[in-house]
């Protein structure tokens, strides 16, 4: 858990660097909440990844609808 983890938007920092100290430190055992913790911070990135995705998605949609389609620009002869 560095500076960078997101969890550090929703956490404070200081409780989380509590908790590891003392595991790290053996006066006590906060090995489950540590990993959920690290668990958390996987599927958190994976959730902001998959809106980062989306919302490139959508901007390379919008973009492309607002360019003019070929067929528009040079309609088919009618028999």
């Amino acid at each position: 858990m560095d500076d960078d983890s997101l969890m550090f938007e929703l956490l404070k920092p200081e409780s989380v660097r509590k908790l590891l100290q003392e595991h790290q430190s053996g006066r006590q055992d906060h090995h489950k909440l540590l990993f959920s913790l690290v668990m958390f911070e996987q599927w958190w990135r994976g959730i902001k990844s998959n809106q980062r995705a989306a919302h490139q998605a959508n901007s390379r949609w919008n973009s492309d609808r607002s360019k003019p389609d070929s067929k528009s620009l040079n309609p088919a002869p009618t028999l």
